[in-house]
């Protein structure tokens, strides 16, 4: 029995290494962690599959418990079934390379600097004079009846920063001609300069994720436009000057 039992042992961190580099190289990873990590997690694999593989040649004493490598299956086996259903449902499509877009953009015969609401959001609380004089952000749109009623939408971005235990929606309120046109989760583009309001509707509710809506200051467009969701949709890094990562 304490033979058959640190076999177990060890057929689980060979399947949970296994399972961790596949992780670190796979399309559904930056849809679980920031990719920041993955050298981490593939390091973690490595070190798994060596423990695994050593396991069986090491001298135990006494009784070796059956309840680590239990759980470790039954981890593992509840994470697969997690992970096909990202693949089923078409959620693990992130295969192309992302590359990003010139910092600069001419819209309309001006110049804005491409920025995410989530850069705009910290270098705003940091100090206003900061944020470029034109900037322009895209993202998806949230709608609630008192932003309806001030003819203003909130354009956010998922802001990541360990895995999406942690995501933090972050958004600033827009002008729109009108609100009823645009529909929850739609993207758009918007290009303009940051306005200090005085009063600013409570945060919009998206789900199990936390939103935080600007109070201070909103954006006022120059320009906008729906726009299609981008391949990396979340925001894994925010920087304090040019180029951002937009």
């Amino acid at each position: 029995m304490t033979r058959a039992a640190t076999m177990l042992n060890a057929l689980a961190l060979l399947l949970f290494g296994g399972f961790l580099l596949w992780l670190a190289w796979s399309d559904v990873y930056w849809q679980l962690l920031n990719p920041q990590f993955k050298p981490l997690t593939a390091a973690t694999g490595v070190a798994a599959l060596l423990a695994g593989a050593a396991t069986p040649f090491l001298k135990t004493h006494g009784r070796v418990p059956w309840g680590g490598a239990a759980s470790m299956l039954l981890f593992l086996s509840l994470t697969g079934v997690a992970v096909n259903g990202y693949m089923d449902d078409g959620a693990a499509t992130f295969t192309r390379e992302y590359t990003e877009p010139e910092p600069r953009v001419e819209i309309g015969g001006t110049e804005y600097v491409r920025m995410t609401a989530p850069e705009l959001f910290m270098l705003a609380e940091i100090d206003a004079s900061l944020v470029p004089e034109r900037f322009v952000v895209r993202g998806p749109i949230v709608r609630t009846p008192e932003l309806d009623s001030r003819s203003m939408v909130a354009v956010y971005r998922m802001a990541v920063v360990c895995c999406l235990a942690d995501a933090v929606a972050t958004g600033f309120a827009v002008e729109v001609p009108d609100p009823l046109a645009l529909e929850d989760g739609q993207w758009i583009r918007v290009a303009g300069t940051l306005t200090e309001t005085e009063s600013m509707p409570p945060d919009p509710s998206l789900g199990p994720f936390l939103f935080v809506l600007n109070k201070r200051y909103a954006i006022s467009p120059d320009d906008m436009d729906t726009t299609i969701e981008p391949d990396m949709p979340y925001v894994f890094e925010m920087r304090q000057q040019e180029p951002f990562a937009y």
